[in-house]
């Protein structure tokens, strides 16, 4: 009957974990918003809302086009191929479509599909 041999692992923590690394770039930040925030808070407000008006902007856009792009190919697939197949791209359509219209900004719907942009002022 062979002999067991017994191992001995040593587990040794190597380096500086990364849980720390995370808590400087917090204090960085902290430090970063504390410095920087009172001269510059409301142009970086209007900025910030901006750059995130354009970004929802670009969203919706993506979203019109693929709704429409839904709705045909399920129109087309309604009649030629597989009606249940293309009832679920036309409702995946009109849920994108219905999507972008919140993500886009106030009559940016409208100016897409044809119609009249709202002036800037409206809220």
């Amino acid at each position: 009957m062979p002999y067991k041999k017994d191992y001995i692992i040593i587990n040794e923590k190597k380096g500086k974990s990364g849980l720390n690394w995370f808590f400087y770039a917090i204090f960085g930040v902290m430090v970063f918003l504390a410095i920087y925030f009172p001269f510059f808070a409301p142009n970086l407000r209007y900025s910030a809302g901006n750059l995130f008006s354009q970004i929802f902007s670009v969203v919706g856009t993506f979203c019109v086009f693929f709704g429409v792009l839904f709705m045909v190919f399920g129109i087309l697939s309604i009649f030629l191929r597989r009606p249940y197949n293309g009832i679920q791209l036309l409702c995946l359509g009109f849920i994108l479509i219905y999507l972008a219209g919140y993500l886009m900004a106030p009559g940016i719907m409208g100016s897409r599909t044809g119609g009249k942009a709202v002036p800037k002022g409206y809220h």
